[in-house]
């Protein structure tokens, strides 16, 4: 559900721009949900025709996208394991959200395809599970994720995801030794060549405490380094913190073995406080090292969405890209007098739907795939399939377009 608000709920007289709701409402449709815009009446009893000329607007296009968005299932290579869900029966354990968002926002902005699950789902049609940095493993999950790793699954585990309940190591084999947390926040990172941002080479610094391991069996995937001191009155630094050490701490960032992948630090965390484009590289070039073949590649930028959903019953994939070049605007103002008080803040504006040109398209489905097309328009694409993979462009992109990838009736089923 969004709002045709400016600022939140009970605002008289605030309207968001009507590209807004387009975008808002297309998003609905891409993740397979219903629509609602939220008003409010005023006490005359009668409706805004500016609201309802907004809404009128973003439900016309709506309805003539209605028939590809019924009865359709989600395609995912990964599977987000809540925190909200995994943590609520553990008493002590933190029902976080900053993870779970954290997590959502990487993978979103990653492109990846993906559910946040409950513990209550099947794991077994995820490629990769992501408990982010703070699930509580009891018996019953445990058991549920070694059926799931007997099976050939594969867990991508952060910070404290994964430790057992005394705290005295990991429940699963992760082919390091453990060491506790780190007294030092904030630390550094200096992953492996590979796993690097593209444009850093030197410690990146990380905001919350590692857990320390060292890899014994398991393949360290580079090295922390530890400041000279914690900044404190003891341990002055005019900086905001103490810089990084020139030799390494001897614990590393992150640690594979096998079809488990471990960080040391609560990344998903760190990423929803900070949100450093650095942070989001390593952790996407990490979680790759699991999600070897993804169902999709695209050549979006980071504020770009895309979802697979599946319509059975017409034989058809529905692939589904947005884009909006969100900004913010606005800032901390005090308000006094009057009967609003406090202070403002910025507000994510959606304004100008700026179009995106030749998004190249990669899709991995098991059925034969007869045509490509834009819908609800119709203009078939041009597209070549390979050993499963469907390859395409799209010429032009403004906020969203369906694309319908039908396929043969005796094809083999995802």
């Amino acid at each position: 559900m969004t709002g045709k608000f400016h600022t939140t709920w009970g605002e008289f007289g605030g309207y968001k721009h009507p590209n807004a709701l387009q975008y808002e409402c297309a998003a609905m449709l891409a993740y397979g949900a219903k629509c609602s815009i939220g008003d409010q009446l005023h006490p005359t009893g009668e409706m805004d025709i500016s609201t309802y000329k907004m809404i009128g607007s973003a439900y016309r296009d709506v309805q003539a996208k209605e028939a590809w968005c019924r009865d359709v299932e989600n395609i995912a290579d990964i599977g987000i394991v809540s925190s909200e869900a995994a943590n609520r029966e553990n008493p002590g354990a933190r029902n976080d959200s900053e993870s779970d968002v954290g997590a959502g926002r990487i993978l979103l902005e990653g492109h990846f395809l993906f559910d946040i699950l409950d513990l209550e789902m099947d794991f077994s049609k995820y490629k990769v599970l992501v408990l982010p940095d703070n699930i509580s493993v009891n018996d019953r999950l445990k058991n549920k994720l070694d059926e799931y790793l007997s099976k050939g699954g594969k867990l991508f585990l952060t910070g404290t995801s994964g430790l057992s309940s005394d705290g005295s190591g990991f429940v699963f084999d992760i082919g390091a030794e453990y060491h506790g947390q780190s007294p030092y926040r904030p630390d550094y990172v200096l992953p492996n060549k590979e796993l690097r941002p593209s444009f850093v080479d030197s410690p990146l610094v990380m905001y919350l405490p590692s857990q320390r391991i060292k890899a014994i069996k398991g393949c360290s995937l580079g090295q922390i380094y530890d400041p000279y001191f914690n900044r404190t009155f003891e341990h002055f630094c005019s900086h905001q913190h103490a810089p990084a050490r020139p030799e390494p701490s001897g614990f590393d960032t992150g640690v594979q073995c096998g079809n488990i992948v471990y960080l040391s630090h609560p990344v998903f965390s760190i990423y929803r406080g900070l949100g450093a484009v650095a942070y989001r590289e390593y952790i996407i070039n990490a979680l790759n090292l699991l999600l070897v073949e993804p169902a999709i590649r695209v050549n979006l930028p980071s504020t770009g969405r895309v979802t697979l959903m599946k319509q059975q019953e017409h034989n058809r994939y529905l692939l589904h890209l947005l884009y909006a070049n969100t900004i913010n605007r606005g800032g901390p103002m005090e308000l006094s007098g009057g009967t609003v008080a406090g202070k403002t803040s910025s507000v994510e504006v959606v304004d100008e739907l700026l179009p995106l040109y030749d998004i190249k398209i990669s899709l991995s489905v098991p059925e034969k795939v007869e045509c490509v097309k834009c819908v609800p328009d119709g203009d078939e694409l041009e597209f070549s399939q390979q050993a499963g993979c469907v390859e395409f462009v799209l010429p032009k992109l403004q906020c969203h377009q369906m694309l319908e990838l039908e396929y043969s009736r005796i094809s083999g089923h995802h």
